[in-house]
């Protein structure tokens, strides 16, 4: 036992880094949205919105994620739009390929397509974290002039085998 940490200790002075646990394995599946908080640098919780989601990780490298407000009243041949532009406002949908740094505990969403243009082509790093069958992904945006910081909390959906 002593040689083996010898030659550990040896190899991590040598510069090889050993790799952290891949953890794209957890990741592949179905998950639902359970909720979501979104505070400000300075402590101020801003409101979100009573939604339903989805969010999919498939074995080969892709994902989808959609979150829409519950409660929609409208129609597609009813929707003012006013209905329209609050609901665009308040939903995410996106997909594209997923890259997973385990060590970082990041997982980076490469969107193709995106509700909001403005996302597609661009790097959505988020930090996750794993509690039982819960996923935790959070990150930062821009909002009312400040800095925001979102936790989404999402739920597998059935079971693995």
């Amino acid at each position: 036992m002593r040689r083996l940490s010898i030659l550990l200790l040896a190899l991590a002075m040598a510069g090889f880094v050993f790799a952290a646990p891949d953890d794209r394995p957890r990741l592949i599946g179905a998950w639902k949205y359970v909720g979501e908080v979104d505070k400000t640098d300075d402590g101020q919780s801003i409101e979100t919105k009573n939604c339903d989601g989805l969010l999919i990780y498939t074995a080969d490298g892709f994902m989808s994620a959609q979150v829409m407000p519950k409660g929609r009243p409208w129609a597609e041949d009813t929707a003012t739009l006013e209905d329209l532009r609050q609901w665009v406002g308040d939903a995410t949908a996106y997909s594209g390929r997923f890259e997973v740094d385990a060590s970082a505990h990041t997982v980076t969403h490469l969107p193709s397509v995106s509700l909001e243009p403005g996302y597609q082509e661009q790097r959505l790093v988020r930090s996750y974290a794993f509690d039982g069958n819960r996923l935790k992904l959070s990150g930062t945006f821009e909002a009312y002039g400040k800095k925001v910081r979102f936790t989404v909390t999402w739920e597998r959906v059935g079971t693995r085998g």
